[in-house]
């Protein structure tokens, strides 16, 4: 025995299908939207750290410019102190007639020896042209050690980078010779 289905329930099933699918339709597509904007929004944000990495990466090279240049600078200091000690005890060679303490390396031993003057007196010359050479790579170790203001740096990173500025922080930005 067949049961016959009235027409009016086929067309309200058919009707309710077609409203649940246009639903689901209208459903995908909205989700679609929120992902589309949460993707640009993660987008945006990664750009934002990208950028962050990169100025912090600037400040580390920074940082590592000025360790560099307090290296030369200090390598510099030591030399030209290296060379005022020699030129002293040259000095104070001349000044005896030729005649000057030595300490030999090996044993710890003083020793008088004796000198030419003239030849001294090279020397004295020889190391005071090294130290006119020093002189200047330190005013010029000088010079890049004060380009890279480490102070700046270090606020940079702290403030910048790490998150440490206060909004009711009054920055002050003093300049050095």
């Amino acid at each position: 025995m067949k049961i016959k289905r009235p027409k009016i329930t086929t067309i309200l099933v058919v009707f309710a299908l077609i409203i649940y699918g246009g639903a689901l339709i209208i459903s995908i597509q909205n989700a679609t939207v929120e992902r589309e904007r949460e993707n640009n929004r993660l987008a945006l944000k990664a750009a934002e750290l990208e950028i962050e990495v990169a100025e912090l990466e600037f400040a580390i090279a920074r940082y590592m410019e000025y360790e560099a240049a307090r290296a030369i600078l200090e390598t510099a200091i030591t030399s030209l102190s290296s060379i005022d000690d020699t030129i002293a005890r040259l000095e104070d060679a001349i000044a005896n007639q030729g005649m000057y303490e030595m300490v030999d390396p090996e044993s710890g031993e003083f020793s008088l020896l004796q000198r030419d003057i003239a030849e001294l007196e090279e020397e004295k010359a020889q190391a005071l042209l090294e130290r006119t050479g020093l002189q200047a790579e330190l005013e010029i170790a000088t010079r890049n050690f004060n380009d890279v203001d480490i102070s700046d740096v270090i606020a940079e990173i702290a403030r910048v980078h790490l998150g440490l500025e206060r909004p009711e922080e009054i920055i002050l930005h003093e300049t050095g010779n």
